[in-house]
């Protein structure tokens, strides 16, 4: 996957299954606030994102920021694909967050609660202003 402008999101594959020379690219003028990545646990999201990441890197300029909150290794693994293919991390700043940053409970609900609403007026408010 080479000269990939963007962050590839997937492979183009014929009616025989078999893959297309080019990538399924999000350019970097539509990439003007988040991507989300999901899938089911095993499904290769971490591989996709390592991939995808180093690629939008050289597509776009301003930050890549990642919070790894299941902390498996994924970011470490990036690193060292990251140093393989640029021979630097000159570029990257690297932060334990739970070293750095305190925990922040971010759908902690127990507020909406004292002031009166319901459980699941305040599970949506926290979900729409979060998510």
């Amino acid at each position: 996957m080479t000269g990939i402008n963007g962050y590839p999101v997937g492979i183009k594959l014929d009616e025989n299954n078999v893959p297309a020379d080019t990538s399924k690219v999000v350019p970097p003028d539509l990439q003007t606030l988040h991507i989300c990545l999901s899938g089911r646990s095993g499904s290769g999201k971490s591989t996709q994102f390592e991939t995808a990441l180093l690629h939008n890197q050289r597509a776009t300029t301003g930050s890549d920021i990642v919070f790894d909150s299941k902390g498996d290794g994924m970011l470490k693994e990036f690193l060292r694909i990251k140093y393989a293919a640029d021979g630097t991390l000159a570029d990257v700043l690297y932060f334990d967050l739970e070293e750095t940053v305190p925990a922040i409970g971010f759908f902690d609900i127990r507020g909406q609660l004292q002031d009166g609403h319901s459980r699941q007026q305040a599970i949506n408010r926290i979900a729409d202003h979060y998510l």
